[in-house]
């Protein structure tokens, strides 16, 4: 459930800047493509909507993907195959940086959203549905029936596959369904269409039906119900409202252009679109929301301003231009949408890897961290006079290993005073391995304590044995690794990816492997390979013991 509301309120955050984003990305596209008409200007508002309904929910990332599309076109090897080891401990969950009542309240608000622009839809098509049942069949005859016949061959629909129904408080057509198209007539229309008409009726009639079966035969009502659907997860942005109204605009425009062809002329459509506009003014229209229709739109000015526009000649190479611009704005909005993501971790979610603390180039590590380095050791000598007073305790150092794994400086925190220089001699001349960080060695600071103790028994052969504080393990190291090798299925497929196989270490340095984690094509490479390591056993108090670990195992293929 915890993973369900993190989802959610990330893609909630996503999409509340990504769908701004790509709308003034299409706005520059659209403003491109204008020469082009209203048809390239309506393909960018949908793609626009795609990339607003579908982006907040994309996890890609795609820095990762360049990088393996860079490793297709060239030269990929062997792959390479690096390890780090972690201890297993699960008292080091990260902390999300939204607290686990905000991505509650986010994915319940984002959820809600959803439901509500689902039913909105839902009430839409009710409402559709409804009027539908309503509508009286009737057998076009007359004018009506010359014009549907005579519009309905030059766009090539079957008129078959178009019904007329009668609707008596409908006061503009329109067109429904999705495989049998109904066009809606409203009674005066039908009326009028049935006596002698006037010049300027048959051309109202004409520009009407034009527009209409424009509409059926681009299946207008089955794409707008199916853009009503995706959006619906970002319906409740206003962007993405803005986005729906450009492609309703559009939409429009373009099927002036197309119905306006198949009358006289652009000037004759756009006369009977003024008679439409006043006679709408007068009634406004009863509309199903997802009906297609002249009367669809009310933005009847521009499109008239459109029809009367004399039609630019565009040249091809401007054409390839704005095209390429769009997909230039196209790709860019894209990209820095998925780069951008905002991801939310739900709460108690352990972390994985936990980044050393570096300060000017320096890595502060625990004595236990520290220790587990160690390569070379010198004992420090008991003091004689020390241990004729029977004095014991811990001197804690505080030291600076350079990037050859030699002591560069040391310096005593505290301890008694008769066992400090002991301490500073022995430790020294300890080697340790070098620290790598991002694969460079640099310097570490660290803490050492060396405990002076005394046997009961033999208090004579007792020397000063350097360890860690007392309830600290020093955690296990390896001897020997074993590479592990690159699947070749996964080497064809350029595919990439870390490993974390769960290892117990026992105390004679035998891993045996609890169980992996990753993509599952590199499972059983990684397994025989860390089935075959050897280890310094964990140490505590002297002793050594077993020890969980997570071993990293990272298959990159250049």
């Amino acid at each position: 459930m915890n993973a369900l509301m993190a989802w959610a309120a990330a893609t909630f955050l996503n999409a509340l800047w990504q769908t701004a984003l790509i709308f003034c990305a299409a706005w520059l596209a659209a403003r491109l493509l204008r020469p082009a008409g209203p048809r390239a200007v309506h393909r960018v508002w949908i793609a626009a909507l795609l990339l607003e309904a579908l982006l907040p929910f994309c996890r890609l990332q795609p820095g990762v993907w360049l990088e393996r599309l860079r490793a297709i076109f060239t030269h990929t090897g062997d792959g390479a195959v690096t390890v780090r080891i972690s201890a297993a401990t699960s008292n080091d969950a990260a902390q999300p940086w939204l607290p686990g009542w905000a991505q509650r309240m986010l994915a319940i608000t984002f959820l809600m959203l959803v439901v509500i622009a689902l039913l909105r839809v839902g009430r839409s098509l009710w409402r559709t549905n409804a009027l539908l049942r309503r509508a009286e069949p009737v057998e076009p005859a007359g004018e009506l029936a010359l014009v549907l016949e005579t519009y309905a061959d030059e766009l090539g629909i079957d008129p078959a596959r178009v019904s007329v129904a009668r609707l008596d408080d409908l006061h503009g057509p329109a067109t429904l369904g999705l495989f049998r198209h109904t066009l809606l007539l409203p009674a005066d229309l039908l009326a009028q269409s049935g006596a002698v008409l006037s010049q300027e009726e048959r051309e109202e009639l004409s520009a009407t039906l034009a527009h209409e079966l424009e509409h059926i035969r681009r299946r207008d009502f089955a794409w707008n119900l199916l853009f009503s659907l995706i959006a619906l997860p970002v319906d409740w942005h206003p962007l993405m409202r803005l986005t729906r109204g450009q492609i309703d605009e559009t939409r429009e425009l373009a099927v002036d252009d197309r119905a306006a062809a198949l009358l006289a002329g652009n000037k004759t459509y756009a006369r009977s679109l003024v008679r439409i506009a006043t006679r709408l003014a007068a009634h406004p229209a009863l509309r199903p929301i997802e009906a297609m229709g002249i009367y669809d739109s009310n933005i009847f000015e521009r499109r008239i301003v459109n029809l009367m526009r004399k039609a630019e000649e565009v040249s091809w190479m401007r054409r390839a231009a704005s095209v390429a611009g769009c997909a230039v704005l196209a790709l860019a909005a894209s990209y820095t949408a998925m780069a951008l993501q905002t991801n939310v971790n739900p709460p108690g979610e352990a972390a994985k890897n936990e980044a050393p603390v570096v300060s000017n180039g320096v890595v502060s590590l625990s004595a236990a961290q520290a220790a587990g380095n160690l390569v070379s050791k010198v004992t420090p000598v008991y003091p004689a006079m020390a241990k004729a007073a029977g004095m014991e305790g811990t001197v804690s150092l505080d030291a600076v290993i350079d990037k050859e794994g030699h002591m560069k400086m040391l310096h005593v925190i505290s301890g008694p005073a008769m066992l400090q220089q002991s301490s500073m001699d022995a430790v020294k001349q300890w080697v340790y391995k070098p620290y790598l960080l991002n694969g460079e060695p640099v310097e570490v600071k660290t803490e050492i304590h060396v405990i002076y103790t005394l046997g009961s028994k033999h208090p004579e052969k007792s020397d000063a044995q350097p360890e860690e504080k007392a309830v600290v393990a020093i955690p296990p190291s390896v001897i020997k690794s074993v590479d592990a090798k690159y699947p070749p299925e996964a080497k064809v497929a350029h595919q990439e990816g870390v490993v974390i196989v769960k290892t117990k270490i026992d105390a004679s340095g035998r891993p045996t492997v609890l169980g992996v984690e990753g993509p599952e094509v590199f499972w059983k490479s990684a397994k025989a390979a860390v089935e075959q390591y050897s280890f310094q056993p964990a140490m505590k108090d002297g002793q050594p013991v077993e020890a969980k670990v997570n071993i990293e195992v990272n298959f990159k293929l250049y």
